[in-house]
């Protein structure tokens, strides 16, 4: 509108369009955002979530965000401990960690099954619940692409058993192996139950995982060359033979968390310069060639990230072989380039 909205001539039309829309649409919640953006008006807030209470609304906003006033339901979108006040009037929704395209689908699941909302066993006054979000950064050819890349239903599905239920485990849980495995089996046959029954026909990015068990051979220290190869990439290997780091559970394994060491993935201790193997043994009736979801954290997420390079899974050497046999990556359409959605 070719004014700072934080100027006095800005925020009459503030104050214009928030009349219009309270008086419009009987909602009882308006969200303010206010996160990401510099306050240069330290009234400016303040005097927009006066106005708009005075229709009789409640006003949410970002965590960390503005500086909101107490009667502010606060939404937190970070892991930062100011939600952790003794001022028992604050309200909280959290949604820390709960963005679906930050997650592989079967992360997501995973992760979220485990999640202790709020940080507490049990909604109470201060915290009301909370929220998962889908901020599709990436460009689609189509829209159902979101729902095929992402999470949407079966994360709903997750985050609706954990908030109904209450409990969960402190911080985040990448993989299956350092949650609760009985339980997460049990309700990922709830969830597939679901999937038959009410989304058949729909993109239902989630496929059984309690049962797939990978065995990790490393650390093989590289020297900060990625594409050296080492014994486990020769037909010389004998597994039997190779001393065993660990066996995790689950369709996708963390190794390390790129939020390490705030979030832990199944290596303990990670080192820089290291090359790791899973493998896995998958059974077939009958044989053919068979669908296969591959893929090595090249997600959605916020931060603007390139696209493969040419003739590679990622920019770190990964590889995948099945039966001795290399796979090849796709064939990228846009090598190496940002496709993140663009602002207007």
């Amino acid at each position: 509108m070719k004014t700072d909205m934080q100027s006095d001539t800005g925020l009459i039309l503030v104050k214009s369009i928030l009349k219009e829309f309270c008086t419009t649409y009987d909602v009882p919640y308006i969200h303010i955002g206010a996160d990401e953006v510099k306050i240069t008006n330290k009234q400016f807030i303040p005097e927009v979530t006066s106005y708009i209470e005075s229709f009789g609304k409640k006003v949410i906003g970002w965590q960390p965000g503005g500086n909101f006033s107490n009667s502010t339901i606060r939404q937190l979108w970070m892991d930062d401990n100011a939600h952790h006040t003794a001022n028992s009037q604050i309200q909280f929704i959290d949604s820390r960690h709960l963005y679906l395209n930050h997650m592989d689908p079967l992360e997501a699941v995973t992760t979220i099954f485990n999640r202790k909302i709020a940080d507490k066993e049990n909604g109470d006054a201060t915290i009301l619940g909370g929220t998962i979000c889908m901020w599709h950064d990436r460009a689609v050819s189509k829209e159902e692409d979101i729902l095929n890349m992402n999470p949407v239903y079966a994360g709903m599905l997750a985050f609706a058993e954990r908030s109904w239920q209450g409990g969960g485990k402190s911080g985040w849980v990448a993989n299956i192996s350092n949650g609760d495995e009985k339980a997460f089996a049990e309700f990922e046959n709830r969830l597939l139950d679901n999937k038959k029954q009410y989304f058949a026909e729909m993109p239902f990015a989630y496929v059984k995982q309690s049962d797939i068990k990978w065995n990790l051979y490393g650390p093989f220290d590289n020297g900060g060359d990625v594409m050296k190869r080492f014994l486990p990439e020769t037909e010389s290997w004998n597994e039997e033979s190779s001393k065993l780091y660990k066996q995790v559970t689950g369709g996708t394994i963390v190794l390390r968390h790129w939020w390490a060491p705030l979030i832990k993935g199944a290596i303990d201790d990670p080192k820089e310069n290291t090359t790791w193997y899973a493998v896995s043994n998958i059974w077939c009736d009958e044989a053919g060639e068979k669908e296969c979801w591959i893929g090595f954290n090249n997600l959605s997420r916020s931060p603007a990230t390139d696209s493969p390079p040419a003739g590679a899974w990622d920019e770190k050497g990964s590889a995948v072989w099945v039966n001795g046999n290399l796979v090849l990556p796709p064939v990228w359409m846009r090598v190496g380039k940002m496709e993140m959605l663009k602002s207007l």
